[in-house]
């Protein structure tokens, strides 16, 4: 994206970064599974799943025979949502992260925060010591957290969740930053490759309309499947660095701020749509305003901010086939259906 969407990008955003920082341009770790909080655990330990030990979203327990999702912990509770969304904590994480090691060396000086809409990107980025992990409760509309860290929201948390900015964003319409025939990089705006918003696949979008599942009742979800989830994160980052005083002494304190609307776009529209276009660029104009943020509240001479990705995707099959490049679907069934008659010819049956 960065070099498709160059040319578009804020000269104070993710050029800048580029431009007056260390530009990597094909890092990778050396694993397979690319779902979500697998990749977050990876960059915030420095190691491979097979280390850190969160191998997927979820697993299953043999002796117990259930799921278990890469986050869950019953010992824990929600604080300040709904009850539901709080059983998280990193127990699952087997190693320490970056900023556990940071504390470790400083006797536990260093303030450690996490922000992320979804629960797994914020607690594997912010390790087993953070002083706080927060993510967006998509029942309630408010930014929460688990037991495992407090057992009441700070009074400013609590305070900005009371300003109920989802239920200004939801009744926002999202159309196109730039006019939409300058989107060239992006297929057509209507296309068969998108599942779009309850089979909407064209701007605008009107999100009071698409949110709302019954009177005066709103889908927060919804959120974070627009640039607006982006915006409403890096709002989020900018009153946790003022309220709990982040990098306003000489001990180093660490923030990471997951941006996950931009996978969840992705899902939905895939990778060369208008919608994915659109909301890398609106992301790019909220980085260059957290950046000159962060220059304001601290000067960016006191700053050390790095921007990644947690993992990649993929194009579309059905649209590399027709454009006549070899790809396909996996056929699962197929596949179990085959391995069946093998063990069953080799073994007998059952």
């Amino acid at each position: 994206y960065i070099q498709r969407f160059w040319d578009k990008l804020d000269a104070g955003g993710i050029k800048l970064l580029a431009d007056r920082g260390t530009y990597c341009r094909n890092t990778s770790f050396n694993y397979l599974f690319s779902q979500q909080g697998v990749g977050h655990a990876s960059i915030s330990t420095g190691t491979i799943p097979a280390d850190h030990g969160i191998v997927g979203r979820e697993w299953y327990l043999y002796l117990q025979d259930r799921i278990e999702q890469s986050t869950e912990d019953a010992g824990q509770k929600a604080v300040g949502g709904d009850v539901d969304n709080g059983h998280y904590s990193p127990r699952n994480l087997m190693c320490t992260t970056f900023s556990d090691e940071l504390k470790l060396s400083n006797n536990f000086r260093s303030k450690v925060y996490s922000i992320s809409a979804d629960p797994a990107p914020g607690i594997f980025s912010a390790g087993h010591t953070a002083n706080g992990a927060y993510w967006f409760d998509k029942r309630t509309g408010n930014w929460i957290t688990s037991t495992y860290y407090t057992d009441t929201l700070p009074g400013w948390v609590d305070a900005f969740n009371k300003k109920r900015f989802p239920d200004l964003y939801l009744k926002e319409t999202w159309s196109t930053l730039l006019p939409i025939e300058s989107y060239t990089e992006s297929l057509p705006d209507k296309n068969k490759y998108e599942t779009g918003f309850k089979g909407q696949v064209t701007f605008p979008y009107l999100l009071e309309e698409i949110s709302e599942i019954k009177k005066n009742k709103l889908d927060y979800s919804l959120l974070d499947k627009t640039p607006f989830g982006n915006t409403y994160t890096k709002d989020f980052a900018a009153t946790l660095v003022v309220n709990e005083q982040l990098g306003k002494d000489e001990i180093t304190d660490v923030l990471t701020i997951c941006f996950t609307a931009m996978e969840n776009i992705g899902s939905l529209f895939g990778p060369n749509s208008v919608e994915v276009e659109d909301a890398f660029l609106r992301l790019d104009k909220e980085i260059a305003h957290f950046l000159s943020f962060l220059d304001s509240q601290v000067g960016k001479e006191n700053v050390l901010v790095y921007l990644t990705s947690d993992h990649g995707v993929a194009q579309i099959p059905s649209y590399l086939s027709d454009n006549k490049i070899p790809a396909g679907y996996f056929n699962q069934t197929g596949a179990l259906s085959l391995l069946m008659s093998a063990l069953n010819n080799t073994y007998g049956r059952g």
